[in-house]
Parts: structure tokens; sequence; C-alpha cells
């Protein structure tokens, strides 16, 4: 897997001081794009140190957003999981600046919020994150692999909230995401609600496609184990998907289904355009766990 390009020093990659921030969507979830131009809040994913487990993320706000000041927050629940969660746990640091450089003092209010000043010019905040907990709700980032969970790697600048929010993963091409994009970005999320109930996996996978009522449903494996029939379980997710448009009726809410299926003992978490899954290789060839495995699936499924 390739390395990502270090901003831990020095200055930030292009994609991150505002290359991403020129064409803005209005939220829609099947509708249609807005004709508004916005500068969104672009955030660069540096996975350098993956070795040691740790991610580091650079979050721009862009000018317009900062002249009030306002509050900085990391999440404390994922979409879907109704478990308050406590990801600033994993916060290594945190360091505010402005576009010339110069640092911004954070103010904390409460356990995972900081007030922001007022700032002329666009705002750089640089974040590391440890990750070493394998699951669904959780980042899991070693040599091999990255899973990242919006809500446990994407703050919010409240101001900002509510305009278009990008992701890069510079100098990383094997890259899958619940978000439209592909390479190394942008991934493109219409708000930050939208950033939270997705997901990022990066590296080795296998992927397998169908089709349901014109809508692509696609596979990923991303853990180990040539014996995953990545194929059959995609055509298995298709009838599923097939049977749960004939019993509740209309067209299915999403533009592209993706399930990102990581090795694990078991469990997933849905989201908006897909949902993260976890169970260990060889349940794909036990008749009991595949059946549960396919439930799994089919329960994931039906949260669209």
């Amino acid at each position: 897997m390739p390395r990502g390009a270090s901003f831990r020093s020095g200055t930030a990659p292009a994609e991150a001081t505002g290359g991403l921030s020129s064409l803005g969507r209005t939220p829609s979830r099947g509708g249609t794009t807005g004709a508004r131009v916005v500068a969104a809040v672009t955030y660069a994913v540096d996975l350098d140190a993956r070795e040691q487990h740790l991610v580091a993320v650079r979050m721009t706000v862009p000018t317009d957003a900062t002249g009030g000041g306002g509050r900085l927050v990391v999440a404390t629940w994922t979409p879907g999981s109704y478990v308050v969660r406590d990801y600033v746990h994993h916060l290594q640091r945190l360091v505010a600046r402005d576009d010339e450089g110069a640092p911004v003092p954070l103010q904390q209010v409460g356990v995972s919020a900081w007030l922001v000043p007022p700032v002329a010019g666009a705002l750089t905040v640089d974040l590391e994150w440890y990750a070493h907990d394998l699951g669904v709700r959780t980042n899991h980032v070693d040599d091999r692999h990255a899973l990242l969970v919006g809500a446990a790697t994407f703050p919010a600048f409240e101001p900002a909230r509510h305009r278009p929010h990008h992701v890069t993963l510079p100098g990383v091409d094997d890259v899958m995401s619940l978000l439209p994009g592909g390479g190394s970005g942008p991934y493109v999320a219409d708000d930050h609600a939208h950033l939270v109930d997705a997901a990022f996996e990066v590296g080795p996978h296998r992927t397998a496609t169908v089709d349901v009522r014109g809508v692509e449903h696609r596979v990923v494996w991303a853990g180990h184990g040539a014996g995953v029939d990545v194929d059959r379980l995609a055509a298995d997710l298709g009838r599923l998907a097939e049977a749960a448009v004939d019993l509740f009726g209309g067209d299915l809410p999403t533009e592209r289904y993706t399930v990102i299926a990581v090795e694990g003992p078991g469990g997933g978490l849905e989201h908006r355009d897909g949902c993260v899954v976890s169970f260990p290789p060889h349940a794909d060839g036990d008749p009991v766990r595949r059946r549960r495995l396919l439930g799994l699936l089919s329960h994931e499924h039906l949260h669209l």
C-alpha cells in the first residue's frame, strides 16, 4: 500500500489549502445538485505513521467561515450506533494555526469541544489520532490497512458544518469509501452530517458489484483470506436487496450501496449509503456462520 504524503510538519498539501473548495453542493439524497458555489471544509489524511497505529488529519476551514470564531467539536456518537462514544480519548495532538502559520489559541469547553477565536483568513487544524481498535465503529490502522470511521476521524467546526466537506488521502490510491469519489480523492460529503455517516477503507481489497433496480451494490472485502467468495457475497446481497425492494416498494434511496467488510469477530453498522461489517474469513465457508452473515447483510440493508 503506497504511503501517504506526510504533512506532520511544513506546509499543507495543495488539496488541504483550498484546492478542493471551489465547488459546493447543497445537501441532497437522490435529489438535484444545487447551483450555488460555496467553499468546502477540507480534510487531508496522512497515513505515514500507520505502523504506529497513528493517523494525522489536516482540517482546513475556509476564510468565509472563520471570522466569527466558533466551536471545534469531536463527535461523541456515530450514526446507527446509539451509544455515546469516547472518540476524543484517542486524540494525541491538536494544533490550530491561521493562514500565516501563527498559532491560534484553543479554549477547551467540556470534554470534546474547543472554542476557536475569530480568525482573519483560513483556519488550519492538525490532529493526530491513535487508531488500534478493530471494530465497525472505531478506527483501526496498521501496516496493511486502514479503516477510518467518519465520526472518529473528522471533527466539525460548528459555523461551517452545513457546507460541503471534502476528504483527500494524498499519495494513496487504494481507497474505498461510502462517499462519492475515487483514488486519493476528493471524496465529497454534502455536509458534516453526511461525512460522519461514512467510512473509508485503505489497503488491499477485493471487490464485486451487482445491479439492483439500477443501483450499484458493491461488496468490498478488506480482510485476509483468499477463500472469501466476494462474487457470491455480492450476488447474495443483490437477492437480499431485491427482496427488500419487493417488500417495501418504491425506489432505493441511494445512488450506490457499498458494503465494506473487514476481518473481525462479527458485527455491523449501517450508514447512509452502505455499511461496515466484520466477520472471520472462515464464516463464508461455514453454512451456519454464513447464514448469520447473510442475516447481518440483510439487516444492515433494511436500514436504507
